[in-house]
């Protein structure tokens, strides 16, 4: 005998529910597959992600079917002020939205806002630092699809409560320097830096602690691995480093990775390496060399020629103690 969503009992269904936004929902059950969804929804509590649009009366639809406080996160299309009305929200998206100071003071009174997540919004710096100083933040990323994220320089009033930074667009070092210093919180750091912009490549000549990273995921073109051990040598609780990017072969001397592991990050517990490494010529006797260190053999590190480029050589290896 077959069984339908119909005859599932509520527990079930609810289950079922927790992996749906509540416009999926809406378009997989609601009114023909499950004409009872409402009543199971709003008997619930459950919380559950929507999408604003700038389709107001198919956002009204949606939330026929739950309350307001039953919107826990938030995919947000069009620049909308009502949405202060979702007093539990948690998480935030703003996509290709133009974020100026008056949406940003409207998020700064959502008391439970943990999480806001920017992909291909534009804001001035002085939102972004803003946004960085919002009172319960613990989540911060930007995607900006290509480009160059301009970091604000000046000094920040407040403190910055921001756990997470995540920025997938490309910045300046020296100014990302100048805004994790003011980010006493900050345990996981995960960026993309652009070596070519501002002093980037002196960075060896500062003297902040960043001691709350723990986790540190960096991506950077062309960086050297004196630039690498001066970064680490100023997070001295880090665990955990991700390195990726593309890096000259005389990075391959293997008293450099010995000085990472055994004298700079004595606490680190993994570290996971895939870089890209230009050659110019002896990649036989480059390939050679390297199987032969014994101390990359012990931390089982690979290098392995690149299926794209002939000039091209990947270092990779995922080590942990």
């Amino acid at each position: 005998m077959s069984s339908t969503f119909r005859d599932l009992c509520p527990d079930i269904l609810l289950d079922i529910f927790c992996y749906f936004s509540i416009d999926q929902l809406f378009y997989s059950f609601y009114p023909d597959v499950l004409p009872i969804l409402q009543t199971l929804l709003y008997e619930s509590r459950m919380k559950f992600q929507l999408c604003l649009s700038n389709d107001d009366h198919f956002t009204a639809t949606l939330l026929s079917l739950i309350n307001e406080n039953q919107v826990g996160s938030l995919r947000m299309t069009a620049a909308k002020n009502d949405f202060v009305k979702f007093r539990e929200l948690q998480w935030i998206t703003v996509i290709n939205i133009h974020i100026d100071r008056m949406l940003l003071q409207k998020l700064s009174k959502l008391p439970r806002l943990t999480h806001v997540i920017c992909i291909d919004s534009q804001f001035r710096q002085e939102c972004f630092r803003y946004v960085c100083c919002l009172p319960f933040l613990k989540y911060f990323e930007v995607n900006l699809h290509g480009g160059y994220l301009d970091i604000p320089i000046t000094s920040y009033q407040r403190t910055c409560p921001i756990e997470e930074l995540v920025l997938h667009t490309p910045c300046s070092w020296e100014y990302l320097r100048r805004l994790i210093s003011h980010l006493t919180h900050l345990r996981i750091l995960r960026v993309m830096v652009n070596v070519d912009r501002s002093s980037d490549i002196t960075i060896q000549h500062y003297s902040e602690n960043f001691p709350s990273i723990e986790i540190f995921d960096l991506t950077w073109y062309s960086i050297e691995m004196e630039n690498i051990l001066a970064l680490v040598r100023h997070m001295p609780h880090l665990k955990q480093l991700r390195l990726s990017g593309k890096i000259d072969v005389n990075n391959l001397n293997s008293d450099l990775w010995q000085q990472l592991l055994e004298v700079v990050c004595r606490n680190l517990k993994r570290l996971n390496v895939n870089m890209l490494i230009s050659i110019r010529e002896g990649a036989d006797r480059i390939q050679k060399d390297f199987d032969n260190n014994l101390f990359f053999q012990r931390i089982q590190f690979r290098l392995i020629p690149s299926n794209d480029e002939n000039e091209l050589l990947i270092l990779n290896g995922d080590f942990r103690r």
